[in-house]
This record gives C-alpha cells, structure tokens and sequence, in this order.
C-alpha cells in the first residue's frame, strides 16, 4: 500500500493535473487537483500541524523521489527536525530515522488509554 501511495503521489497526474517532474512547487496546497484522493487526508493533517511540504523532490536523473521533508511532515514532526542540513545526514539515513520514528500524537493516545484500562489482575 506504501509504495503504491508514494509512487501515485509523485508520478500520477491527479484529476488532470499533468506535473512536472522538475516543479517541487506544485505540491502545496491541500486541494484536490493536487492530491487527488489523498486531498481529505492533507487537509486534516494540514489543520492539525502546518502546509504540506512537496511530495517530491527530483533524483539525480530528474526523476520524483520521496522527498525526506514531506516524510518528515507525514510522521509529525517540527520542520527541519531530522532533515536539517546542519545535522549532517544523508537523504537514506534521514529516511531512514523518520521510517523508525513514532508519530507522538499516536504514542500520546495510545499512552492515554492504555493507562485508564482496567489491570490484568482485577480482570482474572
């Protein structure tokens, strides 16, 4: 499902939009002659954090990779946390941490209704 979403993110033209592989810019925005059928989902993660950054950014060919800023966004986290240039990671690695990472406000939750469960012991 992943790579099917990020391939369709950056390579399919979404309801006519025809995007240029070398325009980063088109990506912002949460409407859906950007994002297609993932427009609600930008939307509501948009009015929880911050804009969307772009999806891609080019490889050496020019062709659209993930791009880590965007992956950065999805998972939560203050811009420039793992992608800043003066941590001095690489684009693999700064994927890499992000893919590992946890979305806090999903940890929170989680965290908050498993402490007002019942224990085991009283269950038994």
């Amino acid at each position: 499902m992943l790579p099917s979403a990020i391939y369709a993110l950056t390579h399919a033209p979404h309801r006519g939009q025809v995007l240029d592989n070398t325009d980063t810019e088109h990506a912002h925005g949460s409407d859906a002659s950007t994002w297609g059928v993932y427009a609600d989902a930008i939307a509501r993660q948009e009015a929880l954090t911050r804009p969307a950054p772009p999806p891609a950014e080019p490889n050496r060919d020019g062709n659209p990779r993930l791009s880590p800023g965007f992956a950065e966004w999805m998972m939560m986290m203050p811009p420039s946390w793992v992608t800043d240039p003066e941590i001095g990671l690489s684009r693999v690695q700064q994927l890499r941490i992000i893919g590992n990472s946890v979305v806090v406000p999903c940890a929170l939750t989680a965290y908050r209704h498993l402490r007002h469960r019942q224990p085991l012991d009283e269950v038994a």
